[in-house]
């Protein structure tokens, strides 16, 4: 009976990492020697006739066989001509323990091979047997030179290179495990590439990790050399590693081999085309996507991580496979970028699998490569509220593994950023203005805090006239706006200028923002507006002065942002891409005030290292000349690429990081933006606050009507005040959306946060918090008094459902979905669907108990969800009525008039793969899809 306790207790850890690597090796030479094949079943009832009496390695296996075959006592053992073993004494249990664990490492490793691993290059994966017959022999050498690569990308941070970053995304360097590359042939397909190494192994090296070491070898130098179709020695990528003796395969080095090959194809193709040799370019770019397709599918097979890994079999802890295959993804996300860039192969069949990998529709590669970005740059210290931005901007990888070669800027400690949140940025947090004190520009500093005359501001202010400062060394002056140029400034408080015009801003301050103002208006007084100085405490004069943010921002001569860590960090001399993402992922790029501050400015300056910088202005002298200078297609771009302006062609990926930027430049490369130009509709504005949760919830709204000063009423905003900040920001929501009155319609279909108002549950709580799905679904709603008035898809159930929140429905296979927290409010029927259907909600987004109807934004997807295998679940909103509601419905005097339903919950409704019995009535039934007026209450 040990058996079931001791050896239980054993399988319930990874033997690969409790025995040294000799136990690894037996156990890869016994299912090198034999494994059995589909078709056969535990136990083995027929030894293998090819077992040699004379083999020490077929000696173990026949135990193991024998041993296998008596612990399932499934059959006679001595009917099937196998000796028997005697009773297990205790002199004996070593020997026991030994085929045990020996037997139940040799089972898992020959599942793994014949039914889990069918893309793995490994010989032994189902494609790999397929694809490499017995007794293929390859060349012994390969007889082409290794390219040289091209002096265009020698310079890691020149121009060429950093253009090859921006299109491709920058790799990262892969760990390298120690297989042999060199001395074998080349350009072979990926199973040969692993056999021939294997094979050459000396005897007894077979080693779990040396496969770990040739899968690795096969995914990167395999792949290379059978995508590009040329020869590459180790020495062209490996370089040394942080640690001694370690090597790794070089991010920047594979880049340039790129950029290299691009440039060569891209020649190569202009004589073969002009000889007549396509047809061998388009076989070269069959087998190129061929290629990247099986190593792809590969990389998602291995990050499963089941006994057929060949890191989890080599003892690899989960966490080291996702660094290896998130920095080899980074290759070969990069690899399929430039494939689909090549002139020709834009028609190859397998080429649109490789686009929806890109783009993170098909297998979740590119998440697991944001992940592995992700983890990166939490890694070196950035702030996860500041890079929130930049992730949101993008569904790719490209942008976050350029972003990852960054080191952060740290004011204090490299752990300052350690408390901060996805939310909050924790150093950034003001949290008592009135107790927050002005900073000196040096630390020997000791200078005293100045202000301006308190009676000219309130003068000014009080006649809407936008009071403007101007320094002469000595004190501060208060002038007009009306006849004085003067320059703006925009900032955080938490960067040292923060303060009121009471409390004032300290000498050394004052004297260094006046220079900027003579530097940006030169030939004047140098005369400049800033919050700190022209805007009171008091909130009488506060509210005056919100109240004239859009003329003061307007009437600027220029707007110039200020920033520590872009001083710090951005310069003309660095690569504008460097300096584009540091503005991303700046703190000025996530207050909310600052978001009017860019937008309304007539010319918009960043504060860099040598000063202020107009940075669209220099983006519009720039592009051109990157354009000319390289034979480089932006792949980011569509089939629109040649009519957009040069600044969006070259920088449009960068420039969705800054919304603030890309709104200003919209189709106009000038330097000066037009503010009338610029879209500013409600849509516009939600994704422009996406990166800006206001620290400050009831500031959101004040921001917002300071960009919509014709459509709402800031007046009326500020008016809203109460001892409760939460009944602040609800009843101003409430206020401004009937204010606007046209507002998303799939408002109601997902989850975010809700006001609790009577007649506005479906409405959101706050602007920044909704999500993209939100506010790019089309159709459009009216927001009235009694409340969301619109044409929705309306399913009713065939009786009421009372909402029970479950954790799971029984006998229901969800496959992952819904996300977290989310609970099942109902398992329901349609008349379309032969499979059972699991209502999801959440518990914090409940505003009723029952449930009568379901809206969806459109028939298509609600039949696509019950019909179609390409989709699974669509999103809806759970709706009640009452005898009330019910009454008002039917008082209505024409076809026309809506149907009125309490607002119950944002919804998924999920198709299971469970199927329905015919015998089973007892769950409810959704009905029939029909368009009608909805008044959600």
């Amino acid at each position: 009976m040990w058996t079931s306790s001791l050896c239980d207790d054993l399988a319930k850890y990874d033997i690969m990492e409790q025995f040294s690597s000799s136990f690894g090796i037996l156990v890869n030479l016994l299912a090198d020697r034999y494994t059995p094949t589909d078709k056969d079943a535990y136990p083995v009832e027929r030894l293998p006739e090819s077992l040699n009496p004379k083999s020490v390695l077929d000696f173990i296996l026949y135990g193991v066989l024998t041993y296998s075959a008596q612990s399932e006592m499934k059959f006679d053992a001595r009917a099937a001509g196998l000796p028997t073993l005697e009773p297990a004494y205790a002199e004996k249990l070593l020997q026991h323990l030994f085929l045990e664990c020996i037997t139940r490492q040799w089972r898992s490793e020959c599942d793994g091979r014949s039914r889990l691993s069918i893309w793995s290059p490994m010989p032994w994966s189902v494609l790999s047997k397929r694809e490499l017959p017995t007794g293929q022999t390859f060349p012994e050498r390969m007889n082409s030179q290794a390219p040289i690569l091209n002096d265009k990308f020698l310079d890691e941070d020149g121009p060429e290179t950093n253009r090859l970053r921006r299109v491709l995304g920058s790799p990262s360097d892969i760990p390298w495990l120690g297989a042999r590359h060199d001395s074998h042939p080349a350009r072979v397909p990926l199973p040969a590439y692993v056999s021939l190494r294997r094979n050459a192994l000396k005897a007894g090296t077979q080693s779990l990790h040396a496969d770990a070491a040739l899968w690795l070898g096969a995914m990167t130098f395999g792949v290379l050399e059978a995508v590009l179709n040329i020869h590459i020695p180790e020495s062209m990528l490996l370089t040394p590693g942080l640690r001694p003796d370690e090597s790794v395969i070089s991010g920047t080095r594979v880049l340039r081999l790129m950029g290299t090959w691009m440039l060569h194809m891209k020649q190569a193709h202009s004589h073969e085309h002009a000889g007549g040799g396509e047809t061998k370019h388009l076989q070269h770019g069959r087998k190129a996507v061929q290629v990247l397709e099986r190593a792809l599918r590969a990389l998602e097979e291995e990050r499963d991580f089941n006994c057929a890994s060949v890191f989890r079999r080599a003892g690899f802890k989960r966490e080291e496979m996702q660094n290896i295959v998130g920095s080899i993804l980074l290759t070969i996300l990069p690899l399929c970028r430039v494939v689909g860039m090549q002139i020709g192969w834009a028609s190859l069949s397998g080429l649109a699998f490789l686009n929806r990998v890109l783009d993170g529709s098909s297998l979740g590669l590119c998440s697991a490569a944001r992940t592995f970005c992700k983890d990166r740059i939490l890694g070196a210290g950035w702030c996860p509220y500041l890079i929130s931005g930049i992730e949101k901007s993008s569904t790719g990888c490209k942008l976050l593994s350029n972003f990852s070669r960054l080191s952060p800027h740290l004011e204090t400690t490299a752990d300052e950023h350690e408390r901060c949140t996805e939310v909050a940025c924790i150093p950034h947090i003001v949290t008592d203005v009135s107790t927050y004190p002005p900073r000196h520009t040096r630390p020997s500093c000791t200078c005293n805090c100045i202000h301006p005359l308190l009676e000219d501001v309130e003068r000014l202010l009080s006649s809407d006239v936008v009071p403007v400062v101007v320094y002469d060394g000595k004190a501060l002056s208060i002038r007009s706006s009306t006849d004085t140029p003067y320059v703006a400034f925009s900032h955080i408080w938490a960067d040292g200028m923060g303060s009121t015009a009471e409390t004032g801003l300290r000498a050394c301050t004052a004297s260094r923002l006046a220079g900027l103002a003579k530097a940006l208006l030169p030939g004047t007084v140098g005369a400049f507006w800033i919050d700190s100085l022209c805007v009171p405490g008091s909130l009488a004069l506060c509210n005056k002065a919100i109240q004239l943010m859009n003329p003061t921002l307007r009437g600027a001569a220029k707007v110039l942002a200020i920033d520590n860590s872009i001083r710090a960090q951005c310069s003309l001399k660095k690569p504008w891409e460097e300096n584009l993402l540091r503005i991303a992922a700046a703190a000025w790029q996530q207050r909310i005030w600052t978001l009017p501050e860019g937008l309304l400015a007539r010319e918009l300056y960043f504060e860099f290292a040598e000063g202020p910088v107009n940075v669209q202005a220099e983006l519009s002298a720039n592009a051109p000349q990157f354009v000319e200078s390289t034979g480089l297609t932006n792949v980011s771009a569509d089939s629109t690429d040649g009519q957009l302006l040069p600044v969006r062609r070259e920088w449009g990926e960068y420039l969705s990081a800054i919304p603030v930027l890309d709104s200003r430049i919209g189709q106009d490369d000038a330097a000066e933006c037009e503010v009338d130009s610029v879209d500013l509709s409600l849509t516009r504005i939600i994704e422009l606050l996406q990166s800006r949760p206001s620290m400050l919830p009831e500031d959101e709204l004040l921001a917002v009507a300071t960009l919509l000063t014709g459509q709402t009423d800031i007046g009326a905003l500020l008016s809203i005040r109460s001892d409760s900040e939460e009944s602040v920001v609800q009843q101003r929501m409430r206020a401004f959306l009937l204010k606007m009155r046209t507002v998303p319609q799939s408002f109601p279909m997902y989850a975010i946060p809700r006001l609790s108002l009577p007649g506005f549950t479906w409405a959101p709580r706050a602007l920044a918090t909704v999500i993209p799905e939100c506010y790019t679904s089309v159709g459009d709603a009216t927001c009235t008094e009694h409340g969301l008035l619109a044409r929705y898809h309306l399913a009713w159930l065939d009786r009421r459902v009372s909402i029970t929140l479950l954790d799971k429905c029984e006998n229901v296979d969800t496959h992952g979905i819904p996300p977290d927290h989310w609970q099942a409010l109902a398992t329901l029927r349609t008349q379309t669907s032969p499979f059972n259907f699991v209502l999801w909600g959440q518990s914090g987004q409940l505003f009723g108990d029952c449930i009568d109807a379901l809206l969806f934004l459109d028939s298509e997807a609600f039949r696509v969800c019950s019909e179609d295998e390409s989709g699974r679940y669509v999103n809806c909103a759970a709706v009640c009525t009452t005898p009330e509601l019910e009454y008002l419905t039917n008082a209505g005097s024409v076809d026309s008039d809506p149907r009125h339903f309490c607002y119950v919950a944002p919804c998924i409704l999920y198709r299971t793969s469970s199927r329905a019995r015919e015998e089973e009535v007892s769950e409810p039934l959704l009905g029939e899809v029909a368009n009608s007026w909805v008044l959600l209450r």
